[in-house]
């Protein structure tokens, strides 16, 4: 993905809290990088799962 969060444009109903990268966690700030690999752990409001899975790996 190669993007910072911020640069997602996350819905308010989207929050991601922490980021699992080369076995090491890292709190979630808008400059946070996501790279390829990462795991992301995120709230997320009933029914949006689909909506975060797209904005973070594209259409299936």
């Amino acid at each position: 993905i190669d993007k910072r969060i911020e640069e997602l444009e996350l819905p308010s109903d989207v929050t991601l809290v922490a980021v699992v990268r080369e076995g090491h966690v890292v709190v979630c700030r808008g400059t946070t990088p996501l790279t390829r690999g990462d795991e992301v752990l995120a709230l997320v409001r009933e029914g949006r799962s689909d909506l975060l899975r797209k904005l973070l790996v594209g259409q299936r």
